[in-house]
């Protein structure tokens, strides 16, 4: 069955080849032996893929894999202790990368990043159970008004040692539908703009401290709500930012669980997502993955909980062992359906619709590009996510001796992780 956790599909599916010794694959290497310490792999002699002059893939008869806590695995890294490293590596040790490279007798590689944004300020005041900050956070003028406060220049010179790109939330200039302005849509540093936005929707009047006040006269604070404390520094500049134009900035580093139902109950203002790579902004994912640049679907906003819970419903009614229909996600949506006594925004609906008709082209057609421009320009324009700087790169650390390490025909936007293993991997050897 497909619904649910059975034992059987849990054990077998694509992350089947470690954790199941036993199943036939046709991966490069196959699994030998695992515990909670390591992983041994050897070649697979049924590996389908060949190099040009007709020998067999992989070059590498064998591959050892240590599991080791975060802290370790930097340390033998920078050690020298592996022959190639990039999943785990961290932005913030490049420098130390550097410095030991020498010494552990490896070469640094910055593959280029494949987010649109590291950093994305995610707004879901626009759902909001107290009616004066949902209508604030309804207002674009408020979100340009945020946007255009960022200094995204210092951010990528502070954060990133300038070696990111300075540009809104938007995915990477390299999808066949991109669009001129997107990465500078009110993008530029332009505090006196931010005041002036923020005084035309009614924000124009100042407590005691010079902190603005809502457009009812009450206080106001703008919480942003995170849970990897790895943003800290990130979000420190952005309160800097937000409150030299008086708008009063709270950073809450806060548990999982609690942010989950603060969401669900409709209270969050903003949050930063915990994965600086995700929502993985190239074309092949923004297609097949499109709800993760939306403010809708499933958990990704507040009015995502609404609807992924129409529509778990109906899975619950389902009989157990009954396969999902392909088109379940039809059967209740925000079309048909109110929870509460409410329904989405006529926007919201309409993108659902576009959303719809894009997923059903052929990638790369004229109707493709047509509709998927259509699509992720109401995302960009409509600033539901903040982003100050993207393409930051990831870095893989190779030992000197290890050979095709950096494929010449590398996809612009792939990102560094299983798809390294899936498409180059097996072509890597040891040199003479």
């Amino acid at each position: 069955t497909w619904y649910g956790e059975g034992q059987c599909m849990y054990s077998h599916y694509w992350w089947a080849p470690l954790k199941d010794p036993d199943k036939p694959q046709i991966e490069p290497w196959q699994l030998d032996e695992f515990s909670t310490t390591y992983k041994l792999f050897s070649r697979n002699p049924y590996f389908w893929r060949v190099d040009p002059e007709g020998n067999q893939l992989p070059y590498v008869d064998r591959l050892i894999v240590q599991i080791v806590d975060a802290e370790i695995y930097q340390l033998k890294v920078t050690g020298g202790e592996a022959s190639i490293a990039y999943y785990n590596t961290q932005f913030d040790n490049i420098p130390l990368y550097k410095t030991n490279e020498k010494e552990g007798d490896y070469r640094v590689i910055l593959h280029p990043g494949v987010s649109g944004n590291a950093c994305k300020l995610i707004l879901d005041g626009w759902t909001h159970k107290d009616p004066v900050i949902k209508e604030l956070f309804n207002t674009i003028e408020f979100r340009q008004a945020l946007s255009v406060a960022i200094d995204r220049d210092e951010v990528n010179r502070v954060i990133y040692q300038g070696l990111g790109v300075p540009r809104a939330c938007v995915p990477l200039n390299t999808v066949s539908y991109y669009k001129e302005g997107w990465a500078e849509y009110y993008a530029q540093f332009d505090p006196a703009l931010a005041n002036e936005l923020l005084d035309e929707i009614g924000m124009d009047k100042r407590d005691s401290e010079g902190y603005r006040l809502r457009p009812d006269g009450e206080k106001f604070s703008f919480i942003i709500e995170y849970v990897a404390d790895h943003w800290t520094p990130e979000l420190e500049l952005y309160k800097e930012y937000f409150e030299d134009v008086g708008v009063k900035t709270i950073l809450k580093l806060q548990d999982g669980g609690i942010l989950e139902q603060r969401r669900i109950n409709e209270e969050v203002m903003a949050r930063v997502h915990s994965n600086p790579n995700q929502p993985v902004s190239d074309e092949r994912n923004l297609f097949s993955g499109a709800w993760a640049w939306t403010a809708m679907f499933d958990d990704n906003t507040q009015w995502g909980y609404y609807i992924a819970d129409k529509r778990r419903a109906v899975i619950d009614d389902l009989p157990e062992g009954a396969l999902l229909p392909p088109d379940w996600r039809r059967m209740k949506t925000s079309r048909d359906d109110e929870l509460e006594g409410r329904k989405p925004d006529l926007w919201y609906i309409e993108m659902e619709e576009l959303l719809d008709r894009w997923s059903l082209t052929e990638m790369g057609t004229p109707e493709y590009r047509e509709l998927g421009q259509q699509f992720i320009d109401q995302q960009v324009t409509a600033l539901w996510r903040i982003g100050a700087v993207g393409l930051v790169p990831t870095a893989m650390l190779a030992k000197n001796k290890l050979g095709n390490v950096v494929p010449p025909n590398w996809i612009a936007g792939f990102p560094l992780d299983h798809e390294y293993v899936q498409t180059w991997m097996d072509q890597l050897y040891w040199k003479e």
